[in-house]
């Protein structure tokens, strides 16, 4: 008979309700009125198993088993073995049986191991126990709690404490284990339990114990016990696996590295290069660096450290060390570095982004230009980036140059309120970048200089050893970024560093880059100079001294201030700007080229009223000293092209959108043109369509001509009737209100043509001789221009004509405002706007300028008849208060009045004042006459010499290349030949009579200029497309119709 004690029910992990589930057995009567919980899987995992534990228990026994088990669990499986009849209960007070004897330790052992076997591990530690075998119970227990582990999830909170329990275990049955080989495998046992919750430290440990050193020395490793696990390889290599050795002490060189255990890890390398390249191969530069610093290689360190971009790190190693070559490398880096923050187009950096750098600049580049520019640039200092890039370009650096004078004038100084001399500097530091940026563009290997990398902000890409780079990387700061991203995508592919670019593609992109940036910086310029008032003297406060406009965004300067120094330097700085604009470069885009086009029509416009101001005391184009303008040589064929423009864009068509500007753009571009460039005006003006196109109000009706065609024919100077011809245009303009015209320019266009008939009708009465210039009374400015004209004589008796013309714009001019004061629209336009709406002051002085030259032309040619038409004129003025400037003129009633009037006007200046020339030496006797100055000659070019004005010299552009001893220019009309005729010969006075006026010819005949073949037949092409196009249009609007 065998006796089982069995009392595991106290010890089961489920509960007395769980255990209840196992009444699910019994039939429906049997369980009647008891409570049993449904079976569920998971829940019930653990009941399964102990049901198994029970099942080998109960069928160990051969014949009988007793059991004993007090526990509350223990009651489910009562009840059911009841139900079926399968046990009997025994109290405390029934008889038991006599139990059989007991066994022996050895029955007991070998039970142990044969349930050690079968894996029922409590059962096996209780026989073991019974057998005294403390060893093998120890065992038996460590297995079973590693059982007891396994079932615990691993999210329980009792997960973690059971692992440790078991491998606790394991290591206290190998303590007391003798066996070696035992020993081991307990110990390997508690390292796998420890794995289990990643305790590799402890693992290692027990791996250790075990002498699985490869296994130790691994788990060390991952345990981060890297002196353990370098330990274990070093006393037992042998033992260890050669590839997991050479792969931990390469981890623990690396860890020793990052640790700055650096004399450790050195250890571990044959010497310090090996160690070097170890990291190097790793790509760990941050590492390198400090190994190279705490090795105490300063300049490798250094070296490191910049190409890594950590500049200021480099810098502080080049200070350290004691190579002589150390400053030239932080220098260097430096200023690479400072390069690539302030490269050209990129926005300043904030100061704190490079306030390290600039600490540094002293120590490493004390005085250095570059750094001084890139301070100036971050601080905006504009005049210290200009002198800068002036040094730049004498000392032939394109690079620095362009990128200091880019950044002073993107950011330009407030001119608004400057004077001219600061004005004219800071055009001269426009014109030498602009010179600095056409030059780039033009180089063809623009992209190969180390300059312009490092000033747009690419870099060549790393190409096969002795090969040119063909590729090239752009930074995404770069200016270029933007533009390279517009190519297509075959010809750009992203790269860490920024887009990577062919050569060619990339200059391209850096010509058009350039070009566009430039264009847009002298947008920025025009936009700048419209608002300097420097250029622009208010005209009322000039003559007033007081100026009633609230928000005058002119000048106010003194009269004293106004000399003809001044109306130099300002007519010079107006030849500045428009060399500036003319180097506007051409790109594939109508809109810049019609941009180009309106800063022409607008600068032409403010170089007329500089040349020709509104009034004398601001200066004249005769006055001017060209001597004194360095730009001049170089500007002429500038403003030849953009004068011989104009005269070609100037359309009258549609006549209602361009007619309010178009006669003062002919008259002002045509005035401008026939001065300056004479001999090609005459050519060009027959092809221009203005010269012949008109409709309406530019239509003479007498002769069906343009009014135009008049003008140029007149200007031209090279028929008899060339003065008629500008009469008639006076006339035709005055008589037409429905023609708009600027004052200023008709002002101008009439004092030169009284100044014309003056000297035409001197010349008809004494030859082409210096007697003719006898006893000319006219301003120094007219008379300048007089002598520079030499045209073929026509009938004297015009000026008639021409009074009358001005006596009908004075009708119009009086009666602009009424008594009342009410405004009458006008044709005249004063600065954009009508004349009737500017300052009664402004007004009075048109009136002024016209009374004088009339009056100027009755003073000079003797005819009765033709001053008493000027005195007929004046005394039709309505006004009882005349104006102080013209009221001697209203108020004259006899010639003599008119004649001391002129002389008295306020019109004439110290700088432009009355002149009577006078053949002869100045102690002739000559009775001096109040208001003129007599200018004695006894030759043209004498007379030519004394009417000159000396002009204080004007410091030369700093990139000239003028010739500094050139002669001075002289107008060759200037230069005429003296004639010998014989002084003080007296004129005669004689009535002029009025004859009928013969039409000039027309302008293509009166030019004196053919047609060549080329462009005859030029035209019969264009006219048969013409009649073509025609043709077509009729016959589309016939099926149309």
């Amino acid at each position: 008979m065998k006796v089982k004690d069995w009392s595991s029910m106290i010890d089961s992990t489920a509960s007395a309700n769980d255990w209840r589930v196992v009444l699910n057995a019994l039939s429906q009567s049997e369980r009647a009125g008891m409570s049993v919980p449904r079976f569920e899987e998971l829940r019930h995992a653990a009941i399964q198993t102990e049901l198994k534990f029970l099942y080998v228990g109960l069928t160990r026994a051969r014949k009988h088993i007793w059991i004993w088990d007090s526990s509350e669990k223990a009651h489910a499986m009562q009840t059911f073995w009841l139900r079926r009849s399968l046990i009997t209960l025994c109290g405390p007070n029934d008889p038991i049986p006599q139990i059989a004897v007991e066994s022996t330790a050895a029955d007991w052992a070998k039970s142990g191991r044969l349930l050690f076997q079968k894996r029922l591990y409590i059962q096996s530690a209780f026989c073991f126990e019974k057998a005294g075998m403390d060893v093998e119970t120890a065992i038996a227990l460590a297995y079973q709690r590693r059982v007891e582990a396994r079932k615990i999830a691993s999210t329980h909170s009792s997960y973690l404490p059971a692992w440790k329990l078991a491998a606790s275990s394991f290591r206290q049955a190998a303590a007391i284990s003798l066996k070696p080989d035992e020993k081991k495998g307990l110990f390997s046992r508690a390292a796998e339990c420890f794995l289990e919750i990643s305790d590799h430290r402890e693992a290692a440990k027990s791996f250790d114990d075990a002498a699985d050193y490869t296994n130790a020395a691994t788990h060390y490793r991952k345990a981060g016990c890297f002196d353990d696990a370098l330990r274990v390889i070093q006393r037992h290599r042998s033992e260890i696996n050669p590839t997991v050795a050479e792969r931990i002490i390469r981890v623990v060189k690396l860890a020793y590295t990052k640790s700055y255990k650096f004399r450790e890890a050195e250890k571990l390398f044959e010497d310090p290069e090996e160690y070097l390249d170890f990291l190097e191969d790793l790509g760990l530069d941050d590492l390198r660096l400090q190994v190279l610093e705490n090795m105490q290689r300063f300049d490798e360190a250094a070296s490191l450290a910049i190409s890594r971009g950590e500049i200021v790190k480099g810098i502080d190693l080049c200070l350290r060390s004691t190579s002589s070559d150390s400053k030239g490398t932080a220098r260097k880096a430096l200023v690479d570095a400072l390069w690539t923050k302030f490269s050209l187009g990129n926005t300043p950096p904030a100061k704190t982004e490079t306030e390290e750098l600039m600490k540094r600049a002293p120590l490493v580049a004390e005085g250095h230009s570059e750094i001084e520019m890139f301070s100036a640039i971050q601080a905006k200092q504009v005049l210290t980036l200009t002198n800068l890039g002036r040094r730049f370009v004498d000392g032939g650096n394109l690079t620095q140059a362009l990128l200091a004078l880019d950044c002073a004038l993107r950011n330009p100084p407030p001119l608004k309120a400057e004077n001219l001399d600061k004005v004219i500097r800071f055009l001269e530091g426009y014109q030498v970048y602009g010179q600095q940026v056409r030059s780039l563009i033009r180089l063809q290997d623009s992209v190969q200089k180390p300059g312009i990398q490092k000033l747009l902000n690419f870099k060549p890409l790393p190409s096969v050893l002795g090969e040119e780079p063909h590729e090239y990387v752009v930074a995404p700061s770069s200016i270029l970024y933007s533009y390279v991203l517009q190519l297509d995508a075959n010809k750009r592919n992203f790269t860490a560093d920024g887009l990577v670019t062919p050569q060619e593609e990339l200059r391209h992109v850096i010509q058009h880059c350039l070009s566009y940036r430039y264009n847009q910086s002298l947008g920025q310029l025009h936009s700048l100079a419209i608002d300097i008032q420097a250029l622009h003297p208010c005209t009322l406060f000039t003559m007033f001294g007081e100026c009633h406009r609230p928000r005058c965004s002119q000048q106010h300067a003194d009269a004293k201030e106004i000399t003809i120094e001044g109306f130099t330097k300002r007519v010079r700085a107006h030849i500045q700007i428009i060399m500036l604009l003319d180097g506007m470069i051409p790109l594939p885009n109508l809109m810049e080229s019609w941009n180009k086009r309106n800063l022409q029509r607008i600068w032409l416009d403010r170089l007329f009223t500089a040349l020709h101001p509104h009034t004398p005391m601001l200066g004249s184009l005769p006055l001017l000293d060209i001597s004194a303008i360095p730009e001049f040589p170089a500007a002429l064929p500038v403003l030849k092209s953009w004068l011989e423009e104009r005269m070609f864009t100037l359309n009258p068509y549609p006549l209602e959108k361009w007619l309010r500007s178009y006669m003062g753009g002919v008259i002002s571009a045509s005035l401008m043109a026939f001065t300056f460039d004479q001999a090609n005006a005459r050519n060009y003006a027959r092809k221009a369509r203005c010269s012949w196109s008109g409709q309406g109000p530019l239509i003479r009706r007498t002769s069906q001509r343009t009014v135009v065609e008049d003008c140029l024919v007149w200007l031209s100077s090279q028929d008899n009737y060339s003065l008629t011809a500008g009469v008639l245009s006076l006339k035709h303009i005055a008589n037409t209100a429905t023609l708009p015209v600027d004052i200023n320019a008709l002002i101008h266009y009439t004092e030169r043509l009284t100044t014309h008939l003056i000297f035409n009708y001197k010349t008809n009465r004494h030859g082409n001789t210096t007697m003719s210039l006898g006893n000319i009374t006219l301003p120094r400015s007219w008379i300048m221009y007089g002598l520079s004209q030499s045209s073929p004589l026509d009938n004297p008796q015009r000026s008639m004509i021409l009074v009358d013309a001005v006596g009908d714009l004075l009708d119009i001019l009086w009666r602009l405002r009424d008594a009342s004061g009410n405004r009458r629209e006008s044709n005249f336009i004063y600065e954009e706007v009508d004349l009737s709406l500017v300052h009664y002051n402004l007004r009075s002085l048109v009136v002024a300028r016209f009374c004088r030259a009339i009056t100027l032309l009755g003073y000079n040619i003797t005819s009765p008849g033709l001053r008493s038409k000027i005195l007929y004129i004046f005394r039709r003025c309505p006004d009882q208060k005349p104006h102080e400037l013209y009221a001697e003129f209203i108020q004259a009633r006899y010639w003599d009045q008119l004649a001391r009037a002129i002389r008295r006007t306020k019109l004439d200046t110290p700088n432009d004042e009355l002149c009577q020339l006078v053949i002869g030496s100045e102690n002739s006797g000559l009775k001096a006459v109040p208001g003129v100055s007599p200018m004695f000659f006894n030759s043209k070019e004498e007379l030519i010499r004394k009417m000159r004005f000396e002009i204080s010299p004007v410091p030369k552009p700093i990139t000239t290349t003028l010739d500094p001893t050139a002669k001075e220019f002289i107008p060759a009309s200037l230069m005429a030949q003296p004639n010998n005729t014989a002084p003080g010969e007296e004129e005669a006075i004689e009535e002029e009579t009025i004859e009928p006026l013969q039409e000039p010819e027309p302008i293509r005949e009166a030019l004196g200029v053919k047609s060549s073949e080329a462009e005859i037949a030029a035209a019969n092409h264009i006219y048969t497309l013409y009649r073509a196009r025609a043709e077509h249009r009729r016959r589309q609007r016939r099926a149309n119709a």
